[in-house]
């Protein structure tokens, strides 16, 4: 046989071994991309995987002062969606809304200074 030829069928054939692979790499890429999502779009826990790409699509698209414009509107119909399931979203400020927060309160510690009681 060719010699170039069972080079060709040898890379073919390692081609469609590492195809399950590429599939599994594909799916991990889209559900790291579904995670970066819920921490970066506000309410993302309540839109549609659709929702979301366009969410991405529409603020790649707009200048800056567009994007602000858009999340205040956004984040209006997110708290309006919230309200009607009856569902708490998490603040900005890391409250992870239901009560189980972890904003920081002066003093609680994690800084420099002393801040707790001595």
């Amino acid at each position: 046989m060719n010699p170039r030829l069972t080079r060709g069928m040898m890379a073919m054939a390692a081609l469609l071994m590492a195809a399950p692979a590429l599939a599994q790499d594909t799916d991990r890429d889209r559900t790291r991309q579904e995670l970066q999502d819920r921490d970066r779009i506000y309410g993302s826990q309540l839109m549609t995987p659709q929702e979301r790409a366009e969410y991405r699509d529409r603020m790649r698209s707009m200048t800056p002062s567009q994007r602000a414009k858009f999340r205040q509107e956004h984040r209006r119909r997110m708290d309006q969606r919230a309200r009607q399931r009856g569902v708490r979203l998490p603040s900005r400020d890391g409250d992870q809304g239901n009560g189980g927060g972890t904003r920081k309160r002066p003093g609680s510690g994690g800084g420099m200074g002393g801040g707790g009681r001595p």
